[in-house]
């Protein structure tokens, strides 16, 4: 894939372009960008997905409620 993969390129254009930004802008490529002080919440949450907590509650011997209000998932609490 470094030659470019199925398209016969002398070099993967984004693996390419991605090491031109980096000897570009090394600074802004390596470092993390802060969070700004007006926010509030954040807008995603990346986590277990429902499926995964079941199956881990279900091998603890944990009751369908009891992983629904440990979950965290609150859009199942009606």
């Amino acid at each position: 894939m470094t030659f470019g993969g199925l398209g016969q390129n002398l070099f993967n254009p984004a693996i390419a372009a991605r090491v031109f930004l980096l000897i570009s802008f090394p600074v802004a490529m390596t470092s993390f960008s802060t969070v700004p002080s007006g926010l509030v919440s954040a807008d995603a949450y990346s986590g277990a997905t429902l499926l995964a907590s079941v199956k881990e509650g279900l091998a603890q011997g944990l009751t369908l409620p009891e992983i629904y209000q440990n979950s965290g998932f609150t859009y199942l609490q009606t």
